[in-house]
């Protein structure tokens, strides 16, 4: 069951993804003003939780080890973005638009198991198993840059600044 949730992932992204639009005509000088934009996103994500082993040791000498053993890697993510566009110009006959705002972004649950060692010196450490659901959200101020290609792709390029809880 697990298997047939997972090849719907990338039907999801790729629907997603897709963009249409009409043709745009000529592009006017009334393009200068800022127009809002409300989109809603969500397709396939992809957290990899740490499969690397970390220890520490603390002030009082105990020596913490995980050893992860599985983890997963497969979620779903959603999100929404409410901010304004703003024509640029055209480059060699493509429009170049610029979007900025504020974007909300939520990821499903990732899975991460192993065991977790605790003791002065490996030893005497006391092993325990531990299993972990890791889900996060991120809230980000974004910019994007894009264009119309063949009247109906809209490559573009992201950036930006914020945090994950």
């Amino acid at each position: 069951m697990r298997m047939k949730k997972i090849l719907y992932y990338p039907l999801i992204l790729m629907w997603s993804t897709a963009c249409f639009a009409g043709e745009m005509g000529a592009v006017e000088s009334s393009f200068t003003k800022v127009s809002p934009v409300i989109a809603v996103q969500g397709g396939y994500a992809c957290l990899e939780a740490s499969k690397r082993q970390t220890r520490f040791m603390t002030s009082d000498n105990n020596l913490f080890v995980y050893m992860p053993s599985a983890s997963s890697c497969d979620s779903g993510f959603y999100g929404a973005f409410v901010g304004g566009e703003h024509f640029l110009r055209d480059i060699s006959n493509y429009p170049l638009w610029l979007q900025a705002g504020f974007e909300y972004d939520g990821f499903g649950q990732v899975d991460m198991n192993g065991t977790h060692y605790v003791g002065m010196d490996a030893a005497s450490s006391t092993s325990y198993n531990y299993r972990y659901g890791i889900e996060t959200q991120q809230v980000l101020a974004s910019m994007r840059l894009f264009t119309t290609t063949h009247r109906i792709f809209h490559p573009y390029g992201e950036a930006g600044i914020g945090i994950a809880l």
